[in-house]
């Protein structure tokens, strides 16, 4: 087959069996790659009533035809039921992971029952085996990317990984890779914890076959051309390719839909101590892209280099870190979001679906109906973010009022009741 590689890989955890499926032709021409791959396997697979967190459950991830062409860029879809809506959960997620997916030689995984303690999976090519991960439970996403790659004699492994919000079943986790490439809004991550799967490391050595090589590099150039950060028509794309999504939070405000204080305002006077400029000229190290990414800055390596939060050093701070950290929550103390930032990626919680439960929690400290004697004796109010810092922290382990707020604004919402339903902000 062309652009896609023809196997789909399939992990019985509780077994122990492996599995290699041919990919049906009609399939993959039907559904394309990702989402449509994932869709139509949980679709098929899943009987009704299903409850997210059982053996029964399955886990998906797919590619698509075009990753690991030039063209194809980082992207991949993880897909599953969720355990915080019921339904099912979709994250799109950029990194290297997908490409290096496609050299193994597959397009979808797809991951079944439950594995009886803690494993990872280990693809090399044709050699695929599940691995004990006793040893990295309870470690943060870098410290597993850090110990596996290490274990493995190979710095170029890819992976996708749970950190212990995964593990502790908190509803608003998200499986990462890349140390900040993350996806699965809606519990992706505790259903990967609760098949006790710790993390997916993958190694390829093939490459993706194209069917009209010159055809393809003749559109590649033309795309190129059309996204050149010097020579697009488009005037967003040398912004974007500068400074990343953080410069979106600029145009919200001009139009007075930058959420604040819990989107009980749309203007946030203090933008500009949260802007794309001030990450750029202050935080930035380096730019940082994914695979074959024609944008060259859509990501950045950044530190903060003095303060209480000095020596933090992260990467992917993006337009949902300045604003669901920061005006969501009425924070304008850029070195605390870039240190939020960094702690949900290393426990592993969603940091938007983070930022909005903890705002709700805010506004509903602010009108009186909860109380430092609810929240471990924080002072939740807008712009507290040392209070913040230590929600994300009480959220991932569930520890106190964090494991309230671990199963997500609606639901936290519904459980304190006096009306703060009315202000949490969900869909």
């Amino acid at each position: 087959m062309y652009g896609w590689r023809g196997t789909i890989l399939n992990v019985d955890l509780s077994s122990g069996k492996i599995d290699k499926e041919k990919l049906p032709e009609d399939m993959a021409w039907d559904y394309l790659g990702g989402r449509g791959f994932n869709i139509k396997t949980l679709y098929e697979e899943l009987e009704p009533g299903v409850e997210p967190l059982s053996p029964e459950n399955i886990l998906v991830f797919g590619t698509g035809p075009l990753n690991g062409t030039p063209l194809g860029c980082g992207r991949m879809t993880v897909t599953t039921k969720s355990p915080q809506t019921g339904f099912f959960v979709e994250g799109n997620n950029g990194g290297f992971f997908a490409p290096e997916l496609k050299f193994a030689g597959y397009d979808i995984i797809v991951i079944r029952g439950r594995a009886d303690k803690p494993v990872y999976l280990w693809i090399k090519d044709e050699k695929v085996e599940i691995r004990d991960a006793s040893h990295i439970w309870g470690k943060t996403t870098w410290e597993t990317d850090r110990i596996i790659k290490e274990e493995l004699g190979d710095p170029e492994i890819q992976l996708r990984y749970i950190g212990p919000a995964g593990e502790n079943l908190v509803n608003i986790s998200i499986i990462l890779g890349n140390r900040a490439r993350a996806g699965g809004r809606g519990g992706a991550a505790a259903v990967m914890g609760s098949k006790n799967l710790k993390a997916i490391a993958v190694r390829g050595s093939d490459g993706v076959k194209i069917a009209h090589p010159t055809e393809f590099q003749e559109a590649l150039l033309e795309i190129w051309e059309d996204l050149d950060v010097d020579g697009s028509k488009d005037p967003f794309t040398r912004i974007w390719g500068l400074y990343g999504s953080p410069i979106v939070l600029r145009i919200q405000q001009e139009y007075g839909t930058l959420a604040t204080n819990n989107g009980q305002e749309g203007v946030f006077e203090k933008v500009m101590d949260i802007s794309g400029e001030e990450f750029l000229k202050n935080y930035v190290v380096k730019p940082k892209a994914c695979f074959c990414c024609q944008s060259p800055a859509c990501s950045h390596w950044c530190e903060v280099r003095d303060g209480p939060y000095a020596g933090t050093r992260t990467e992917g701070i993006q337009a949902g870190s300045t604003e669901a950290l920061g005006s969501y929550c009425g924070i304008s103390y850029l070195p605390a979001i870039i240190k939020g930032h960094a702690l949900c990626n290393e426990l592993g919680v969603g940091m938007f679906s983070t930022g909005t439960t903890i705002a709700w929690a805010m506004e509903a400290f602010e009108k009186g109906i909860i109380s430092s004697k609810d929240t471990d004796g924080l002072e939740l109010r807008f712009g507290n973010h040392e209070a913040m810092l230590q929600l994300i922290r009480k959220i991932a382990y569930r520890e106190g009022f964090g494991d309230l707020l671990a199963d997500g604004v609606k639901k936290a919402s519904e459980r304190i009741g006096k009306g703060s339903q009315d202000f949490a902000l969900h869909v």
